[in-house]
């Protein structure tokens, strides 16, 4: 990585020189300060500090310096994580961006945002990295900017009594908003590459931007007090939560006076005065001027707004959306989060005292548990098949003596065993040694043209799921829902890893190999299916993400007690990861062997997988 620099010619390493930023100017993958001393300081492309700020320098480092303290601008910020990712562990870096690699990286991300606007005011950002040659180098960043003025659940727990240092309030009022908004950053983006979705990716770097935002995060001059996130996926996926941020409440949205701010917008008063005496309230009012910019550009009528808006019952219907979306806003969850320990404390009461409590999270209707055990008895398979007569066929039959009209071909011979509610059981072996034929035949799709002896037998409450590609061609959320309901569906999508706006509008045959799992593992989620059957388990997938998606199966399954039998000829990817209960091991020769899953990785010394 490279690092930042500072051109000094101190002797001593513990003095220090203070010097004034002059110009700030973009280099690659940092950016170069001019300093009033006239020497040059060259730090991370999103440090936050700009012109007219004030920089103590030393042969060690730099801090910008503050009025509630100093925040270190070099060396740049790194933070290294092991994650578990999956069933494998994985060493990260959150850091600044530095090089033109990381800036072309973020750039790329940016694509997997749902929403194209960025932040404004003071800007930060954290990509994490990665040297693993199974991963895109690159796993997602987080984006940190100034807050805004306004934001209504944010006001309604600020307004108490609060001293922290020299910042100190009686209330939340409009001086306190001017005066103390710098203490208050907020999360403006976050995004997690589509194939990490779902693993505690985004979890880290909410973590890691509260961590940033105490150490070195500023604006006027004041180093952040308390970091905020606004965000629709919160509703779904609830990563803020998880990395220790507190829910405030909801935004109140526009759809109560979205009518009349337009009219006052659009009206000549405004419109002919300066961008520069609207433009005020950090970022508010320019959002406003946008939005009514976007609602005259498409000649739109007031007069079908307030018609449409007064035929709306509770919910907003799609075709109003779809009409007037550039200038709706809907409530959003707020999460808050203290950076200091008198700020943690201030919002842990506040809420409290408030009653306000965080939404019941999204869940998955119960799934029951089969009453009983699949039970496999005496079972033996022979297909057998009419070989049509020709001069080859027949050449064929009488060198090896064959009688071409009773081909026959077994396939298993006196199976026996039993699947236990609940549990995970790998079926393997090499090719042709029964592994589809066992699963078809649990599912009930065998074909005529075989000998059966034997008895399988399914309880009377197995509903039956199948891992086998999506046909529909409607989008992954309409597909998904069409199981169950929008909420569901979004859980299940949640848990499987498909957490993206953009994708949920995807069809299937437009997503990637270990999407299209994922969206045929939400399927199933949604489906409520208790016995769930894969054939050719993961094989088309890559190591990584096999191993990932099997954790996700096999974390799901335990946790609502649905029974899992899956068959694959190879299996050292996920394993692991699947932790099977039981493993039946089929030969070609039609024997098999049974055994407890730990022993089974135990003889083949996979018991974890790491990278």
């Amino acid at each position: 990585m490279a690092t930042a620099t500072v051109r000094s010619n101190h002797a001593d390493a513990s003095a220090s020189v203070r010097a004034r930023v002059r110009r700030v100017a973009a280099d690659g993958g940092g950016k170069r300060l001019s300093l009033s001393n006239g020497r040059t300081l060259t730090v991370s492309r999103f440090a936050t500090v700009g012109r007219d700020d004030v920089i103590e320098l030393t042969r060690r480092g730099a801090h910008v310096v503050l009025r509630n303290g100093r925040a270190p601008l070099i060396p740049p910020y790194v933070a290294r994580h092991d994650l578990r990712l999956g069933h494998i562990d994985l060493s990260v870096e959150v850091r600044e961006i530095t090089t033109s690699r990381d800036l072309d990286a973020y750039r790329r991300l940016l694509d997997f945002h749902y929403r194209g606007e960025r932040g404004f005011g003071r800007r930060a950002v954290l990509v994490m990295a990665s040297a693993s040659p199974e991963l895109p180098p690159f796993l997602g960043f987080v984006e940190l900017t100034t807050g805004f003025l306004m934001n209504k659940p944010r006001t309604r727990v600020l307004d108490a009594p609060f001293k922290d240092g020299e910042v100190t309030w009686d209330r939340w009022g409009s001086r306190e908003m001017s005066n103390f908004t710098s203490v208050i950053a907020r999360i403006s983006r976050l995004v997690v590459h589509p194939e990490l979705r779902g693993l505690g990716v985004g979890t880290v770097l909410v973590r890691e931007a509260q961590r940033y935002a105490r150490l070195r995060f500023h604006a006027d001059g004041m180093r952040p007090l308390f970091l905020e996130v606004t965000a629709d996926m919160m509703k779904y996926v609830p990563f803020a939560e998880r990395g220790g941020m507190v829910f405030v409440g909801y935004t109140e949205g526009n759809l109560h006076r979205v009518s009349r701010d337009l009219r006052y917008l659009l009206s000549d008063a405004v419109k002919t005065r300066p961008a520069s005496m609207t433009d005020t309230a950090r970022g508010i009012m320019s959002a406003q001027r946008r939005y009514a910019r976007a609602f005259e550009m498409r000649q739109l009528d007031l007069a079908d707004l307030d018609g449409a808006l007064s035929r709306m019952n509770g919910a907003v219907p799609p075709e109003l959306y779809e009409r007037f979306r550039d200038v709706l806003r809907l409530p959003k969850p707020t999460y808050l989060a203290g950076l200091t320990p008198a700020a943690r404390r201030f919002v842990t009461r506040r809420v409290r005292s408030l009653g306000i409590e965080s939404p019941a999270p999204l869940q998955m209707p119960r799934v029951d548990r089969l009453d009983g055990p699949i039970q496999v008895r005496e079972v033996s398979l022979v297909y057998q098949s009419s070989v049509p007569l020709s001069a080859r066929t027949s050449a064929v039959a009488q060198a090896f003596g064959i009688e071409l009209g009773n081909v026959k071909s077994r396939v298993l011979d006196s199976l026996s065993f039993d699947v236990v509610p609940g549990e995970i059981t790998l079926v393997c072996g090499p090719s042709g040694s029964g592994k589809t034929s066992l699963l078809r035949l649990l599912s009930g799709s065998l074909s005529s043209a075989r000998l059966l002896s034997g008895e399988v037998v399914l309880p009377p409450n197995a509903r039956l799921g199948r891992f086998r590609p999506l046909g529909s061609t409607a989008t992954i959320v309409e597909t998904v829902a069409s199981r169950a309901d929008l909420n569901t569906a979004l859980y299940a999508l949640s848990v499987a890893g498909l957490s993206d706006a953009h994708l949920y509008l995807r069809r299937y045959r437009e997503l990637s190999d270990g999407q299209k799992y994922r969206a045929m593992l939400a399927h199933l989620i949604a489906s409520r299916a208790n016995l769930w059957l894969a054939d050719e388990f993961l094989s088309q997938l890559d190591p990584f993400t096999a191993n990932v998606v099997a954790s996700k199966i096999s974390s799901h399954a335990r946790e609502h007690g649905i029974t899992v039998v899956v068959g694959a000829a190879h299996f050292d990817a996920f394993i692991g990861a699947l932790q099977p209960d039981k493993v039946l091991r089929l030969s070609s020769d039609t024997g098999y062997e049974l055994f407890a899953g730990l022993d089974f990785m135990d003889r083949l010394h996979i018991r974890s997988l790491s990278l």
